[in-house]
């Protein structure tokens, strides 16, 4: 009886607990003045420690080389420097994909800024005004003058006085459509001078239409373009010789076997072979007794060095059988198509995405480097299944997250519960308080940052799984997922579980009395569900304006990079670091996660929209917000990190989405309010709001979606590449000869079928990759990376040669040896060794001109 009475006060105990993890005290303005402090008192510390420490960690905070300039010792000389160069310089210099994440926290900073001014001068002095007024007929003034923050919301509000806030919220809405349209447009036009660029240039990717899911019997060159040209034909309501003469040639893509995998393999035991020799090799002078020693999946123990020379010798023999098993008449669903010029390239593409239908799937290609390869050959259908199994765990993963937020937000928050119902873990805290202590500080920020690290990555995982074929499609729908993810849990249920804890709990209550003969309309009166969704917004608000005091801290602390400086220091001092790990700190730049970045953005503009008038503070500490992280963000982007795969700003359109999302769903915070304090005759007019950010949208995509994503060519009309030119100026006669077939195309005739004999072909990969262009051929250029990928080789220190040679490498071994040495100082290499003289190095290009295979010599 008593265990089971223990059980039972346990379990309402740690239903009580859950119950205020997702309630929020009100917050007096004490502690906002305190938040304050700590947040901007500590960015300034922060802000002042980094300009003194930034001229003597270059490494660190300046490892991009030209073309940002050099920046002076001066502690402040980076301010100067950042502002220097435009929007043109920046695209130029950084890409557009960083040009586009600066105006995007542009537009956030203009629209907070305009919001603060709209509430401090309409909603603060309202707010103030009319409590003050409610709370002297109540007979209890002091509190409400004493407490500042709890003035400046309209808690205590009803009636007329809420036609303000309707009035503010118009205008916010407004306010966000006009910066998102002018940002869009200064967006578009770059996208237009950067396409127009690289088309003066004549640019490859420019002129390239990707085709996925090519019927099998289209899976050819030639075949390729005969689809092309029914669906000039039967598609596109013109003659096939208008689209067939302006291609200049076609790949379909070729089957490279388990190539990939096997190169991605080698390298990856490249990296683990490195850190054993860096580990054994640490002290060349004074060698360990013993070689490392590595246990192997059967449970045996063998030599470390032996065990992955070996497997990276069997690897690479493996990657010459694979590289012989490459057939170049084997093709894949999927090839690229390339006009003549950009102009004719992206008309083909916009006039194909308005009339998709039967086997023809073109899009714009994206840059080699952005293509997923591994995805490119999945069909719709396998595309599709697995884009419903992806939502389906994404949602069990949203929903279910539910349950640990709380316990998280329950015990993470005060460990000291846990000592409640766990006796051990409380005699623990009683004894060594201390320890408890530090237990609380850092527990609690770990978890935190390892959840916020992972999610990210199970996110791109899934969606690469899913099957998206470009790099930039990717992040897009990891930021999407993010967004999603983090509005629901952390901003959504934080804001609602209260009110449906409450409604449970009162349902329950009501079921369990006997006599009660309540109809469902007595129930929902009892509830009020409109004025608990009312109270728990403004509930919430006095967290959240908490919560971005303390952003602010945070954008100074990743502008600082001290995690990067902490491990570095730490593996440099402690550990024993590869040659090739090292000169990455020394040099090599690092990737911007824009898919984090991007996340975090949209998650505090959506909460700046829901607060904007139920505790307008939140505006101010959000303008600042951005308004700080457009310095350090262009900083950042110009000295420390660079674009991974380069998209040309393509993430825009979702962004504008996600904003437009935002500020309706703030829209929508705003009637819960307005409905329980101000009437249905005030709410009325919030209704069109959301109506309108609906047309405001269709608006927007129909002026911009075309100038967005295609090239618009310019007054002076682009030649083709290659045309020929006669002695007047005019063309030549052009001849496309498809399957026995030649299209004709005189100087000012119609175009049209003819059975002349063809004097020019299109080309196809025999015969292209033959051309005279000084840029590399479209085959070579969207050919498999695997064909060309350039295998590592293991990598030690310079100081090491003389050991790596005494350590019996070279005797006796049944596997071939290459090791480079490197300069600790250079990085480069000034050395190698090797054993077995047979030994060449592996070339993994496989598909040569003329298709011929080139076999991999030893």
């Amino acid at each position: 009886m008593n265990n089971s009475t223990t059980h039972q006060d346990a379990g309402q105990v740690l239903l009580a607990f859950l119950q205020k993890s997702f309630q929020t005290s009100q917050v007096t303005g004490n502690s906002v003045l305190a938040g304050l402090a700590v947040g901007l008192g500590g960015s300034l510390l922060l802000f002042v420690g980094f300009c003194l420490v930034r001229p003597h960690n270059a490494r660190v905070y300046a490892p991009k080389p030209a073309p940002s300039p050099v920046l002076s010792a001066h502690p402040t000389a980076w301010l100067r420097r950042i502002f220097a160069p435009g929007d043109r310089e920046l695209a130029d210099a950084l890409g557009l994909d960083a040009v586009v994440y600066l105006q995007f926290v542009a537009l956030c900073r203009n629209v907070f800024v305009v919001g603060t001014v709209l509430a401090g001068a309409v909603v603060v002095p309202i707010n103030i005004v009319y409590n003050l007024r409610a709370v002297n007929s109540a007979g209890a003034a002091t509190p409400a003058r004493s407490d500042y923050f709890f003035l400046t919301t309209p808690t205590l509000l009803r009636g007329a006085p809420m036609g303000a806030h309707v009035a503010v919220t118009w205008a916010i809405d407004f306010v966000a459509c006009w910066f998102v349209w002018t940002h869009t447009a200064r967006i578009v036009a770059l996208r237009q001078r950067r396409m127009r660029q690289a088309a003066r240039a004549g640019t490859l990717y420019m002129r390239i239409v990707m085709v996925t899911e090519i019927p099998r019997r289209y899976m050819s060159d030639t075949g390729l373009a005969r689809l092309v040209a029914k669906a000039a034909a039967f598609q596109l309501s013109c003659s096939a010789a208008d689209i067939v003469t302006s291609i200049e040639s076609v790949w379909v893509g070729r089957d490279v076997t388990k190539l990939a995998q096997l190169a991605y393999k080698h390298d990856g035991i490249v990296f683990r072979l490195e850190k054993i020799l860096a580990k054994y090799l640490r002290d060349p002078d004074n060698l360990p007794l013993h070689r490392p020693i590595y246990k192997t999946a059967g449970g045996a123990k063998v030599d470390a060095i032996d065990h992955f020379f070996t497997k990276l010798n069997r690897v690479e023999r493996q990657l010459v059988d694979a590289q012989r098993a490459v057939d170049a008449n084997r093709c894949l669903p999927y090839g690229f198509i390339c006009f003549r010029s950009a102009k004719a390239c992206h008309e083909f593409a916009r006039t194909m995405e308005k009339r998709r239908r039967g086997h023809l799937y073109p899009e714009l290609a994206s840059r080699p480097e952005d293509i997923i390869w591994d995805n490119i050959v999945l069909t719709r259908v396998e595309r599709h299944s697995k884009q419903v199994w992806g939502d389906f765990l994404f949602v069990c993963l949203v929903v279910g997250w539910i349950v640990p937020n709380a316990f998280m937000g329950t015990f993470l928050s005060q460990l000291s519960r846990m000592g409640v119902l766990w006796p051990a873990f409380g005699r623990f805290i009683d004894a060594y308080p201390v320890a408890f202590s530090l237990l609380q500080g850092a527990l609690s920020p770990a978890v935190t940052a390892l959840v916020f690290l992972i999610l990210p990555m199970l996110m791109r995982r899934l969606i690469q799984w899913q099957g998206k074929v470009t790099r930039h499609e990717r992040e897009v729908d990891v930021t999407k997922r993010l967004y999603t993810f983090f509005v629901f849990n952390n901003l959504f249920v934080f804001t609602t579980f209260s009110i449906v804890w409450g409604v449970v709990t009162t349902l329950l209550t009501l079921r369990g009395e006997q006599d009660s003969q309540l109809s469902l309309h007595q129930v929902f009166a009892q509830l009020d569900l409109a004025e608990q969704v009312a109270q728990a917004v403004l509930g919430a608000s006095s967290f959240w304006v908490m919560y971005v005091l303390r952003v602010n801290l945070g954008a100074v602390l990743d502008l600082l990079q001290l995690t990067t400086l902490v491990y570095q220091e730490f593996q440099r001092r402690f550990r024993s670091p590869t040659p090739r790990e090292t000169a990455e700190w020394e040099s090599a730049e690092r990737r911007f996660n824009f898919a984090s970045y991007y996340n975090w953005l949209l998650f505090y503009a959506t909460i700046g929209f829901a607060f904007a008038v139920v505790q307008p503070l939140v505006l101010p500490v959000l303008a600042i917000y951005f308004g700080l992280d457009v310095i350090y963000k262009r900083y950042s982007l110009l000295y420390v990190f660079t674009t991974k795969a380069e998209s040309d700003g393509k993430y825009w359109p979702f962004l504008v989405n996600a904003l437009l999302f935002a500020v309706g769903f703030g829209n929508v915070a705003v009637l819960s309010i307005i409905w329980v304090q101000g009437g249905w005759r005030i709410t009325i007019w919030l209704t069109p709001l959301l109506p309108l950010l609906l047309v405001f949208k269709v608006i927007l995509w129909r002026v911009f979606h075309g100038t967005f994503h295609y090239y618009e060519a310019e007054t002076t009309e682009e030649l083709p590449r290659n045309s020929v030119q006669g002695p007047s100026g005019e063309s030549s006669c052009e001849t496309v000869n498809i399957d026995g077939a030649s299209l004709d195309k005189g100087p000012g005739d119609k175009k049209s079928f003819s059975s002349l004999t063809s004097s020019r072909s299109i080309t196809t990969a025999s015969t292209f990759t033959n051309s005279t262009h000084s840029e590399p051929s479209l085959a070579k250029k969207y050919e498999n990376p695997a064909l060309t990928h350039q295998l590592l080789t293991p990598t030690v220190f310079s100081k090491a040669e003389t050991a790596l040679v005494a350590a019996g490498l070279s005797d006796g071994r049944a596997y071939d040896v290459r090791v480079d040495f490197v300069d600790a100082e250079t990085h480069r290499v000034t050395g190698r060794f090797e054993h077995h003289n047979e030994f060449r190095d592996v070339d993994l290009r496989s598909v040569r001109s003329c298709g011929s295979i080139t076999s991999l010599q030893r």
